[in-house]
Order: C-alpha cells, then structure tokens, then sequence
C-alpha cells in the first residue's frame, strides 16, 4: 500500500516537497488551513504528517500539540520542518510532541530519508506483541497502552520509548542505548532531547499519588522499575 503522507505548510514548501515525494511513491495531500487539516487526519488517518511554517491559523509547534491532544490521532507520526537549527527551537517541536526535527538547510536526501525511517519505525509498531509490567500494558498490534485499564494516548516516539523501557523493565539502559532503539543506531539524538522525551511521559503515566514507573539513575540512564 502507498504511505499517505499529509503536508501542511506554505505552497511554497509544498511546491519543493511534492515532486519530491511522489518520486518516493508516496501520497501527498496539502491542507494549509489549520481546522481542515485536523478533520482531514480524522477523516483519512495519514501514515505521516509534516508541518512546516505557514499553516493558516496555527504555527507547527501549536499544531502538533493539539494532534496530541486528541485521543483518535494521538498516535500518528509528526514531523516538523524548523526555521532554524538552535537546540531551543529543535527542543520546543519535541516537547509540543514531533517525532522528528528537520530544518530547510538539509539536504532534501536527509529529509527522505528521515521520512523513510519514520514510516519504517511506525509500521515495525504494528506487530503482534502485548506486553504487561505492573499496571502498564503495551499491545503493539493495536499501538495501544493501558494504564490501569485506562486508554493513554502516547505520541509514536513516546509509544517507542515505552516499549524500549517496557521490553527492558528494571535493566537500566543508557541514553545511547534507548536513542539507538527509539531513533535507531544512525541517528543522533542529543541527550537533552531523549531528557524532554522522559518528561513527557512521565506526566503522562504519573498517577493520583504522584507516582510515576520511570526510575532515573544519575550518571546512566532511565529505567522501569515499580520501586520508583
């Protein structure tokens, strides 16, 4: 099946982006305006949505945040096309929940192929496993986590690094280690940006005691350990 890939951004990126992607046999669909582009994700469910400047009546960021924010599209990968490369800016896409950061002075081959490995990683998200620890269970058939029998709507880079913890639980794995399984070996990830990933989450999964299962151990890593 062809990836169908949503692109919301100015004409003029979509001008550059187009051509480009159809080559890769990819679908690409544009919607500028911000509120047909959320009922257009509702409606269609896109493999991959990228947005760049020029969304009419939302900016990138806001408009990832409120993909987030809602339970039926929660899930579906994001990728956010920055104006500029400062460690600020590449830090506010991930914490408005992008699953990846790339800016107009890359070359349109490392824009590919960060597509291609988002599509990739999403769709090795679909095979059959569910996995259980404490009161957290994973079913990455359906991409879904329980918590408490409770729906928790995770970003696919957020479902990743669960699952990473989740196949690991209470074996303390390294930055390095949890980039190379989230992001794969090729990528670098900068430490502070897997640190915003940990953050997230753990607001997400953090109970009425103010509990949450993510352990960190100064000097190594992060782990999933029930002890706290």
């Amino acid at each position: 099946m062809t990836p169908k890939i949503l692109i919301a951004a100015s004409p003029e990126t979509v001008q550059i982006l187009r051509p480009v992607l159809r080559l890769q046999n990819y679908h690409t669909i544009f919607e500028p305006h911000f509120l047909s582009m959320l009922s257009r994700i509702h409606a269609d469910r896109p493999d991959l949505i990228v947005l760049g400047s020029g969304i009419k009546g939302e900016d990138a960021n806001k408009a990832c945040w409120r993909i987030r924010q809602s339970a039926a599209i929660a899930d579906l990968p994001v990728l956010i096309l920055g104006s500029n490369d400062d460690t600020n800016t590449r830090l506010e896409a991930f914490d408005a929940g992008a699953d990846e950061f790339v800016t107009p002075d890359q070359p349109i081959q490392e824009l590919t192929a960060r597509i291609k490995a988002l599509l990739r990683r999403f769709q090795f998200l679909r095979r059959p496993e569910i996995l259980e620890f404490g009161d957290l269970t994973i079913d990455v058939d359906r991409h879904r986590v329980l918590r408490k029998s409770v729906p928790l709507a995770l970003s696919p880079t957020a479902f990743r690094l669960l699952y990473c913890l989740m196949l690991n639980a209470r074996r303390t794995l390294s930055r390095s280690e949890i980039a190379s399984h989230v992001w794969g070996p090729r990528i670098h990830v900068e430490a502070r940006t897997i640190d915003v990933h940990i953050r997230r989450m753990r607001a997400q999964l953090r109970d009425a005691n103010g509990f949450d299962p993510i352990r960190t151990v100064r000097g190594h890593g992060y782990a999933l350990d029930l002890q706290g």
